[in-house]
């Protein structure tokens, strides 16, 4: 992998063959490479996944195919880790630990929190380029043109009506035509 003579030197994560001398290198998204890639020389008997070292591989095999540590008494799921149990406890006990400081919601998760400041409270950063409606995700963004703007493909049998997803020809049908 190295041509001959040459140190190891900086490895870009991208081009992972081309290696760079200190000064050549660009600065972002490198790492110091030291010795080319090792093949995994440990690997586990219950998955095939492998592993650098003896501790990785025994790590591994403790947290994701050995006896749980911890059982949860709400549902008997076993859980590995202490930081898992208690997780996963929070939600039996709907402790909703996380409150939003902008509306007063609360969340048992952190990343549930995140997920809704997000979603409800952040810059909306997409727009419509049709009407100007505002989206803080992409694919709620491309699913609001492709239903409202774009040419609309699932028509109603009974009545012609035209709708830009197939879940709302099934609820118009259901809720009007009662089928």
């Amino acid at each position: 992998m190295y041509e001959e003579g040459k140190k190891p030197g900086l490895r870009c994560r991208h081009i992972l063959h081309k290696i760079y001398g200190h000064d050549e290198a660009p600065s972002t998204n490198l790492i110091f490479a030291k010795s080319p890639p090792k093949s995994p020389s440990f690997l586990c008997n219950t998955c095939g996944r492998g592993f650098q070292s003896r501790q990785e591989l025994t790590d591994h095999v403790k947290i994701k195919h050995g006896a749980p540590k911890f059982q949860c008494t709400a549902c008997f799921k076993g859980l590995s880790t202490k930081t898992h149990y208690t997780s996963h406890m929070q939600n039996h006990l709907n402790e909703k630990m996380y409150p939003c400081d902008q509306c007063g919601s609360s969340f048992v998760h952190k990343k549930d929190l995140v997920n809704h400041i997000n979603a409800k409270h952040d810059l909306k950063k997409l727009s419509c380029t049709y009407c100007s409606k505002s989206f803080s995700y992409d694919r709620a963004l491309k699913r609001h043109i492709r239903g409202v703007h774009e040419k609309q493909v699932f028509v109603c049998q009974y009545c012609s009506k035209r709708f830009g997803y197939y879940d709302n020809l099934k609820r118009h049908v259901k809720n009007i035509h009662k089928q």
